[in-house]
C-alpha cells in the first residue's frame, strides 16, 4: 500500500467509527461508562486523523514485520484497537489481535462492527488462550498489555525471534501542593480516579498531598465525592459502577482490609451490586506503602509533610518501576524524577493523553522492548518500534520481512 493508500486507510477508519457512532457506542457502554465511552470514541478518532501526519515516518508503504501478534487490554476497547491495531497494521503485514477473557464477547461484538472499515490485514483471535499463544510464538513480534509478571512469563513461554513490546500501567502519582488551587485539584482528583469507576491504567493509585494543602484538599473532595452517582452502566450518569475485575477487587479488598483504620470516607463493599462506595484513605504523615493497582473508586492520600518526603516517595524504585505519568496541582516544591515520561501541571493525565505520543515510561515496569535477553526501557509506540527492528535487521544484513 503506498502512501496515498495508507492515509486514505486512516481516514477511512475514522470516518467508519464516526458513521457507526451509535451502533459502537451500545457495544462499549456494556463494559464502559457513558462518559469514558464518549472520551474513548473522541481519543480514538482524534488519533486517526493525525497519525498519517505524525506517525508518518512509521506506518510505510513496505511492512516491517510479516505477522505480528497483540495481546490486548480487558478495557477502553476501540482506543486500543486503534492503538495497537489500525494504526500499526500499515508496518506489518499481517496484525492478529486478542482481548482477553472478560472482553471477549464485546471485543466480538465491536470488531463485527469495525471490520468492513478498517485495514483487511487485522484479524480478531476467538480462540482460547493457549491457542493464541502457540499463534504467537511464530509471529515476529508480539504487544503485549498486562503485567509485568505475566508479561514476563508469556514471553519467556513463546521465545519470540523478534521483538516483545510491553506496555503496563503506571502508578499515576497525583502530586497537590501547598500553592495549588484546592478547588480546580480537588475536581481533577474526583474525575481522574472515578473515570469509568476507575478501571483505566491512567489512574492515579496515590495522592501525594502537603500537609498544608490536606485538610482543605479532603473536604473538598469528599464534597465532589458525594456528587458521583452509583448504579449500573446503563444509566447514562452513573460514574461509580460494579467492579468486573476480580483481581483488582481482591487487591483493593486486601489494601482496605489493611488499612482499614485509615479510611476517612466510605469503605463499604454491596456484593450483591459489586459497587464499591468511593473510599478515601488517608495515611499517618510519611509513611510510603506500595499501592495496588485498584481498578475501583479509591482515593489514596500519603501527606507529606517536607520536599525530602516528596522527593523520597517519587524516586524510590516501587514508584520509579512503574513510572509513567505524574500530575501536580500547584507550584512543584521537587525535581520530577526522569523516569515519568508525562507530566501533567494543573490538568489531568486524560487531558493530556496522546494516542499518536510513545505510552509508558523509563522504569522496569512501565513499558519496554524485548529482543531475545536484551531489554530496553523506555516509552513505546507500536508503529515506531516494529520499524526500529526491521531497520536494525537491515544494518546487520537481514532483509526486513516483505508482505
Amino acid at each position: 500500500m503506498g502512501e496515498a493508500g495508507t492515509y486514505s486507510g486512516l481516514w477511512q477508519a475514522a470516518e467508519h467509527i464516526e458513521l457507526r457512532r451509535n451502533e459502537i457506542e451500545r457495544v462499549l457502554r456494556t463494559i464502559s461508562t457513558a462518559a469514558a465511552c464518549r472520551h474513548e470514541i473522541s481519543a480514538t478518532l482524534r488519533t486517526l486523523r493525525e497519525a498519517p501526519h505524525r506517525q508518518d515516518a512509521y506506518i510505510r508503504p513496505a511492512p516491517a514485520c510479516r505477522t505480528v501478534a497483540v495481546f490486548m487490554p480487558g478495557n477502553m476497547l476501540l482506543y486500543s484497537a486503534a492503538l495497537y491495531g489500525i494504526v500499526p497494521s500499515f508496518a506489518c503485514g499481517n496484525l492478529l489481535l486478542r482481548y482477553g477473557e472478560s472482553a471477549q464477547s464485546a471485543g466480538l461484538s465491536l470488531w463485527e462492527i469495525l471490520s468492513p472499515g478498517v485495514p483487511p490485514n487485522i484479524q480478531l483471535w476467538m480462540g482460547d488462550r493457549d491457542s493464541f499463544l502457540g499463534v504467537a510464538g511464530r509471529a515476529d513480534a508480539v504487544v503485549f498489555c498486562g503485567t509485568p509478571g505475566t508479561a514476563a512469563r508469556v514471553q519467556a513461554r513463546l521465545g519470540v525471534r523478534g521483538p516483545f513490546l510491553y506496555l503496563g500501567s503506571g502508578m499515576n502519582p497525583f502530586v497537590v501542593t501547598a500553592t495549588a488551587d484546592i478547588p480546580v485539584a480537588s475536581a481533577t482528583a474526583c474525575s481522574e480516579r472515578a473515570f469509568n469507576g476507575g478501571r483505566d491504567c491512567l489512574c492515579p493509585d496515590l495522592f501525594l498531598v502537603e500537609r498544608p494543602a490536606l485538610g482543605a484538599f479532603v473536604e473538598c473532595l469528599r464534597a465532589k465525592i458525594a456528587n458521583l452517582k452509583q448504579g449500573v452502566l446503563s444509566d447514562d450518569a452513573v460514574e461509580v459502577c460494579p467492579i468486573t475485575n476480580d483481581a483488582g477487587l481482591r487487591r483493593t479488598e486486601r489494601f482496605l482490609e489493611r488499612f482499614r483504620d485509615r479510611v476517612c470516607i466510605g469503605g463499604t463493599f454491596d456484593r450483591s451490586s459489586g459497587i464499591l462506595e468511593p473510599t478515601v484513605v488517608v495515611h499517618e504523615p510519611d509513611s510510603f506503602h506500595k499501592p495496588p493497582e485498584f481498578f475501583a473508586p479509591v482515593w489514596n492520600i500519603l501527606p507529606c509533610g517536607t520536599r525530602h518526603s516528596l522527593d523520597t516517595v517519587l524516586s524510590c524504585p516501587p514508584m520509579t518501576d512503574r513510572a509513567q505519568g505524574i500530575t501536580v496541582f500547584g507550584e512543584p516544591t521537587f525535581d520530577v524524577p526522569a523516569a515519568y515520561s508525562a507530566v501533567a501541571y494543573d490538568t489531568g493525565l486524560q487531558q493530556i493523553d496522546d494516542g499518536n505520543e510513545p505510552f509508558g515510561g523509563w522504569g522496569g515496569d512501565a513499558s519496554y522492548v524485548a529482543v531475545g535477553p536484551k531489554r530496553f526501557r523506555h516509552p513505546v509506540l507500536v508503529a515506531r518500534e516494529l520499524v526500529r527492528y526491521a531497520c536494525s535487521r537491515q544494518t546487520e544484513g537481514e532483509v526486513s520481512p516483505q508482505r
